[in-house]
């Protein structure tokens, strides 16, 4: 139900959907089954019975891979972390920033006041159209009293997205606590591999970052991921990839590769202010160029 009182909280606002309505659905496993062989939703048979909710959302996005230019990419990912940024003040965690979990938008909406605020803050302008939208909270977390960030321990996201620490974490079968870095870092890996695979010539080392970030093996990522530094060189005449080494360089900062209980989301606030102000301050200098020209 996390997930559904999120969106319900959130809708509309900026980087985010709007929840158009919700539906509760008991299920006994035999639900999918019913819906694909004879087109109805009610339940049958034994079992037992299991309770979901169905979002349906006004707001119709179009896939982080199909948007068609590399600034485009970047603004998607800005305007994602600021919808993000607003999950985070509104009590909610999303711990799973995937390319399918953030979708490409072009809109233009009458922002409340506590939006126009946010677009304040980081220096965009309330008449600029709404590029990216995050979407998809079944891994998400309400925060705990006093919005501490929660310490589960459960290990959380999509292998080829999810943070180094957290990969190293759970390669070491170690406490993990997920915090907003992490799913940052997530928007960047995010990011990462769309250039790379719109890369038309990739060189050795892209295509073999882009063969271990896509492996199934966590053990394959880990090291992929953490010896990004040895395409940087590389992948630095195209200026798709300055703005993601420079966010990478931020999360390696000491205070953000920790994970240390009882840590509120007051505390990354300054985190999303750096990120979002360098990626802003990136674009505006940046040349829209089609995926063809990388």
């Amino acid at each position: 139900m996390v997930e559904r009182d999120m969106f319900l909280r959130v809708s509309g606002r900026f980087g985010l959907p709007k929840l158009w309505a919700s539906q509760e659905i008991c299920d006994n496993g035999a639900l999918l089954k019913n819906i694909m062989e004879h087109g109805t939703s009610k339940p049958a048979g034994d079992g037992e019975l299991r309770q979901y909710v169905q979002l349906y959302f006004e707001t119709i996005g179009t896939p982080f891979f199909d948007i068609p230019t590399t600034k485009g990419a970047h603004l998607a990912l800005i305007h994602g972390m600021i919808g993000h940024y607003i999950l985070l003040k509104s009590g909610y965690l999303h711990r799973d920033i995937s390319d399918s979990n953030i979708l490409g938008v072009s809109e233009i909406r009458a922002w409340n006041d506590d939006d126009l605020t946010v677009l304040y803050e980081f220096g965009i302008s309330a008449s600029d159209s709404m590029c990216c939208m995050v979407m998809d909270g079944d891994l998400a977390v309400s925060l705990n009293e006093g919005n501490v960030i929660p310490t589960d321990g459960e290990i959380s996201g999509t292998l080829p997205f999810m943070s180094n620490r957290i990969l190293q974490l759970w390669s070491d079968d170690a406490e993990i606590i997920h915090t907003p870095a992490d799913d940052l870092e997530s928007f960047v890996w995010v990011g990462m591999i769309n250039a790379l695979r719109h890369v038309s010539k990739p060189s050795g080392a892209q295509q073999r970052l882009l063969d271990g970030l896509l492996d199934f093996d966590v053990r394959v990522v880990i090291p992929r991921k953490g010896g990004i530094a040895s395409i940087h060189k590389d992948g630095a005449k195209h200026d798709h990839f300055r703005l993601l080494f420079k966010w990478l360089e931020v999360l390696k900062q000491d205070q953000w590769q920790k994970a240390e209980a009882g840590r509120t989301r007051e505390d990354f606030y300054p985190l999303y202010k750096e990120m979002i102000e360098i990626g802003i301050s990136y674009v505006r200098e940046q040349r829209d160029l089609p995926w063809e020209q990388m």
